[in-house]
């Protein structure tokens, strides 16, 4: 962790609340803090570590200096001596791994549901319409308009020259059949859920991969509410079993000593879904693995090896109600191991849906692209 962290900081001349080398304290307090799953007295505690390491610490300023740093800022607060963070800390954090996330994204992202179809509140596009009453001033397309007016003045016997039409509409005006307004393509408002595997595989081999895809809930949970007011997005996380979490507490998730029970995870997401008003619904399934546990009969049914027929049956029966329901699922696959890589494949087949395989550098511009455009197909 500390060597980590110390080969990624910023190395400005540093200012007001910033530690020697030029590293946001706040900043950086937030990444440990989503690292320890929410543990405020563990982040300050690799805190701790990481400046006495970079050689911050000194007789002109101590460890608690930058604990009262934070707490000027805002960020933690003491009770009886200990700490915890703040609504302010919480948001610091949010926003820290929001621009984190959006640093990675290409110029070409772009914030859409494209439909197809012409509406309000799109993109303006080039073809145009007669202005109706309602229609905003600022999609009037004046060419267009004055063309009309030109056209309208000439057939009323300004003649076929252009300058005594000219005069002849400054003289008589626009009428209202000459304005010309651009068509706008439709936005549609969309509910999600995104699943995100906590089974322990999540942070096998020495690879933590439940950060990164903590790291993106939160930032997409962000970038709907700064972008599409009238999308939904519900967070559920899937080990033995499935449970929805507010989006607000995405960064206390943890990994646990769980198997995957992706079934369960469908059927809950599909619940929440049923209760969305929205037209379009999806499901945006992160993972690493393939499902291992399902419940039958009442009870949680485990299997490791291989891929069981039984987990595998009743997680294809979720997916074809998924189908059958139009829920559009995409699974964002983590990992690239060929049995992992098959199960994926078939599942994508049998739910009408979309497979994405990804690197956990490349986690947030596949959800976030496809997110916003709808794309088809994989993402180059």
């Amino acid at each position: 962790m500390e060597i980590r962290y110390g080969q990624a900081l910023p190395d400005p001349e540093g200012g007001e609340g910033e530690g020697q080398d030029g590293a946001d304290l706040v900043d950086l307090f937030s990444q440990l803090f989503l690292r320890s799953n929410g543990d405020a007295r563990q982040a300050l505690e690799w805190l701790r570590r990481i400046a006495e390491r970079q050689g911050w610490l000194g007789r002109e300023r101590t460890f608690e200096d930058i604990l009262d740093e934070l707490e000027e800022k805002g960020v933690i607060k003491r009770d009886h001596g200990d700490f915890s963070i703040t609504p302010a800390g919480d948001r610091a954090v949010r926003e820290s791994v929001f621009e984190r996330v959006f640093k990675g994204l290409g110029k070409s992202f772009r914030g859409s549901h494209n439909t197809g179809k012409l509406g309000k509140g799109g993109e303006r596009q080039a073809e145009t319409r007669p202005y109706a009453f309602g229609d905003e001033l600022a999609d009037l397309d004046f060419s267009e308009t004055l063309k009309n007016g030109l056209r309208r003045g000439a057939e009323e016997g300004a003649g076929p020259d252009l300058p005594d039409a000219w005069t002849g509409l400054t003289s008589e005006g626009l009428s209202e059949e000459d304005f010309e307004v651009h068509e706008r393509e439709q936005l549609a408002s969309c509910s999600t859920v995104l699943m995100i595997d906590i089974s322990h595989s999540m942070i096998l081999y020495g690879e933590d991969r439940i950060t990164p895809a903590k790291m993106v809930a939160m930032s997409l949970a962000e970038f709907i509410k700064r972008n599409y007011p009238r999308d939904t997005l519900d967070v559920i996380t899937f080990g033995d079993e499935a449970k929805e979490i507010p989006a607000d507490k995405i960064a206390h998730v943890a990994v646990g000593p769980y198997h995957t029970n992706t079934c369960d995870g469908l059927r809950l997401a599909q619940n929440l879904l049923r209760k969305r008003k929205n037209s379009n619904k999806q499901i945006f399934m992160v993972t690493d693995g393939k499902p291992s546990a399902v419940f039958d009969r009442g009870r949680l049914y485990r299997n490791s090896f291989g891929l069981d027929p039984l987990v595998l049956q009743k997680t294809f029966a979720e997916g074809r109600a998924c189908r059958k329901n139009k829920i559009r699922v995409c699974t964002f696959m983590i990992a690239k191991d060929p049995y992992l890589v098959e199960f994926v494949e078939e599942f994508s087949q049998v739910s009408g849906g979309q497979a994405f395989y990804t690197g956990l550098d490349g986690l947030g511009e596949f959800i976030f692209v496809d997110y916003a455009a709808h794309r088809k197909g994989k993402i180059r």
